[in-house]
């Protein structure tokens, strides 16, 4: 069942794509965009998420400032956010685990600059 989903433009066309979360997965789907009001190519991203097995949140940033958009996911079952980097074709092989300390669990995310540095900044909750 999807808890969570944002829109951006993970394949580089133009078009934004609709990225989902679910609480029955440990995987991020993704509908690419036909640019027709159609999303007919949807996938999982191929591997599972490093730590968070029960998604309750997606966020989408530019966090390695390549231009690209990455997803950041969060659950209920950890302290860890999950950024999947984004290749650019809606392939995410790249993943990194980054840790809380001092909380237990995770219910929301979001991405914006913050600091005014001109890079993304990750915000949970």
């Amino acid at each position: 069942m999807p808890v969570s989903l944002r829109t951006a433009d993970v394949n580089s066309d133009g078009k934004l794509d609709i990225i989902v979360v679910g609480s029955g997965s440990n995987k991020v789907g993704v509908f690419l965009n036909n640019g027709d009001g159609t999303f007919p190519a949807t996938k999982e991203t191929s591997s599972a998420l490093p730590k968070v097995a029960k998604p309750t949140s997606v966020a989408t940033a530019d966090v390695d400032s390549d231009g690209k958009a990455d997803i950041i996911v969060v659950g209920s079952d950890t302290n860890s956010i999950d950024v999947l980097f984004n290749n650019g074709d809606s392939t995410f092989p790249k993943t990194k685990n980054y840790v809380i300390n001092g909380v237990t669990s995770l219910t929301s995310v979001t991405a914006a600059d913050v600091n005014g540095d001109g890079k993304a900044d990750i915000i949970v909750g």
